[in-house]
């Protein structure tokens, strides 16, 4: 697979490849629906990995996301800027000005 990949925009090998699929379509056939079987076999665990990815990946977003705000009120509280903190935990659009006003 990594040497198909090496040389997925040669067309030469490209069509030599094409060319040895063609000639074992029947072997591929197989090969794929032992796959769809394997798929099959193991779908509970594909989705419970699936699903622990999605939340580990969640829990990294909330983290990044508060450290995010955390900095931005840090910084806008060693400015003097109170008032902007306040309006930006009730105002998303302007949280969002913020972040970008001081680089956070």
């Amino acid at each position: 697979m990594e040497e198909y990949q090496k040389h997925t925009k040669d067309k030469l090998y490209q069509s030599v490849m094409d060319i040895i699929v063609r000639a074992n379509h029947e072997m591929f056939e197989e090969a794929k629906e032992m796959c769809d079987a394997l798929r099959e076999l193991f779908a509970d665990e594909f989705k419970e990995n699936r699903q622990e990815g999605l939340q580990e990946g969640r829990q990294e977003g909330l983290q990044k996301g508060r450290s995010e705000i955390n900095r931005l009120i840090l910084k806008l509280s060693e400015l003097g800027r109170t008032d902007d903190i306040l309006k930006a935990a009730q105002d998303p659009a302007y949280q969002e000005q913020l972040l970008k006003e001081l680089h956070l």
